[in-house]
């Protein structure tokens, strides 16, 4: 019987598993940060520099004092002219792209707070 033919091997020990989202990998320098760290540095690489996508979420939380009150949260896109794009329904491609993003429209616009001044915010999602 050939050597590498042999079922038997080395007892080895079961390799333990790091959850996932708690160490991230630079895009830039190839640096492992500590989710926490980067949060509490806004999202940006200690190393280098980068600037690591953030949500709207995170953004409204960084900019503002405190909560907020969003505006016309239940809007959506609406398609009056009946539009077709590729031989599809636009509709039925808003739909189709609201599912996938879990969201309503491209934009939010609410009233909070910046500095203790009232401010009214809108930003892309």
């Amino acid at each position: 019987m050939a050597w590498w033919s042999r079922t038997g091997g080395l007892a080895t020990e079961q390799k333990k598993s790091v959850p996932k989202g708690i160490w991230i990998k630079c895009e830039k320098c190839n640096a492992t940060i500590y989710e926490d760290d980067l949060v509490a540095n806004l999202r940006v690489c200690g190393s280098c520099g980068h600037h690591f996508r953030m949500s709207t979420d995170e953004r409204l939380q960084m900019l503002l004092d405190g909560p907020w009150t969003e505006h016309d949260e239940h809007l959506e896109s609406a398609d009056p002219l009946g539009f077709r794009v590729d031989g599809k329904k636009y509709a039925d491609q808003i739909k189709a792209t609201m599912r996938k993003t879990g969201g309503g429209d491209a934009f939010r616009a609410g009233t909070g707070t910046i500095g203790g001044i009232e401010v009214e915010l809108g930003c892309f999602v």
